[in-house]
């Protein structure tokens, strides 16, 4: 539990001019996010300004609670701005507004009109390309010699083999071919029993 009162004045010391948006922003020391900190003193560590704010204004934060931002600028303390919600509530409220740190390429990752695979301009492997590492696996080749003939690494025909990864290439499912474990395992021809 804090010491709320003996924490008020450090608070009241590093807080900043209110911004044109309400947000009012911290000026003292801050996590690399931008979120404000306010040192404890004695025994050391920090308190999230903005955590603290909800405390002088509101009494304790109920356990596991989090201070979450409504204006979504880490540096503000303006209660006004601050309101209390569960760890699902703070990731359904980012997810929302596309704060995530994928946010961006998502959204731009699930358009329907961006070009994949041969038609991104930037791809290794052709259409042709990947049906002959899927023939060449169901050969029984390894996975070593067949990325050294079509020149990627030894995870990239693990991948199209298993069918995983950025957009990728549909499985054609059939019979399970020689050399190829039913489980989706690829094993040299020299380790199938006939």
């Amino acid at each position: 539990m804090e010491d709320v009162a003996r924490l008020a004045p450090r608070f009241a010391a590093a807080l900043g001019e209110p911004l044109p948006n309400g947000c009012i922003e911290w000026a003292g020391k801050r996590r690399p996010e931008g979120y404000g900190l306010v040192p404890r003193g004695t025994g050391g560590g920090y308190v999230r300004a903005h955590r603290l704010a909800w405390m002088l204004a509101h009494g304790p934060i109920p356990p596991g609670m989090f201070v979450c931002h409504r204006c979504d600028h880490p540096p503000c303390v303006n209660v006004a701005h601050l309101f209390l919600g569960t760890n699902a509530d703070n990731v359904r409220d980012m997810l929302a507004k596309g704060r995530n740190s994928q946010g961006e390429k998502q959204r731009l990752a699930t358009e329907t009109n961006r070009p994949r695979r041969e038609a991104a301009g930037r791809a290794k492997l052709t259409e042709a390309d990947v049906a002959g590492i899927r023939a060449a696996l169901s050969a029984g080749e390894m996975h070593k010699t067949i990325a050294s003939l079509f020149r990627v690494s030894r995870t990239t025909v693990g991948r199209i083999f298993r069918g995983v990864g950025r957009g990728a290439w549909p499985i054609q499912y059939g019979p399970t071919p020689p050399g190829a474990h039913a489980f989706g395992i690829g094993l040299p021809s020299r380790h199938v029993s006939e």
